[in-house]
């Protein structure tokens, strides 16, 4: 930039602060700038909750640490990231609360935006959510075949026990034709 003898004497000294960083740490500086400046939305959070789990290696503990949340509270953000964008973006409008994406979260895509409309049309509250959904969910101890493959499954609740209030200690699958295949 080339600037003019009267431009250039209206620039005064700026501070800053200059750090030699890898590609990691100046991706952390990036998404820890960005969470200090801004109020991010519970969605925004959810994602950078994702993207610093990335960054720590999926340690809970690091992770919660960095972003100033409760172990239980950053679980909560990174269930967020199963929820379809229309599920997000209802939470975004405030036309649900985050608890009623959470309990959507282990359902596929497809049956979330389905049940979205239905919640938002019939005004459900959480607790009505919850108590649908639990009638769509089977138990995974009821399962006549091999669960081990369940545990990092994206349907299944496990990863909700203890939750938001969720009183639930028995995990269950959200996509019943598991059990009719």
């Amino acid at each position: 930039i080339i600037l003019s003898q009267e431009e250039n004497s209206t620039i005064h000294d700026m501070p800053f602060l200059f750090r030699v960083l890898n590609d990691e740490e100046a991706y952390a500086c990036h998404l820890a700038e960005n969470l200090d400046r801004e109020q991010l939305s519970i969605v925004d959070q959810s994602i950078a909750a994702k993207e610093f789990m990335s960054l720590y290696g999926g340690d809970l503990e690091a992770t919660a640490s960095k972003l100033n949340l409760t172990v239980k509270t950053l679980k909560e953000r990174l269930e967020l990231n199963k929820c379809s964008e229309q599920v997000l973006d209802s939470i975004v409008e405030n036309k649900i609360s985050p608890s009623h994406a959470l309990i959507l979260a282990p359902f596929g895509h497809k049956r979330q935006n389905a049940t979205l409309q239905l919640v938002i049309e019939e005004g459900w509250s959480v607790r009505t959510l919850r108590q649908r959904a639990a009638k769509a969910q089977v138990p995974l101890k009821a399962a006549k075949f091999d669960t081990a493959a369940c545990s990092a499954c994206e349907f299944n609740t496990q990863h909700q026990i203890g939750l938001f209030e969720n009183t639930e200690t028995d995990a269950k699958c959200s996509k019943a034709s598991c059990f009719n295949e």
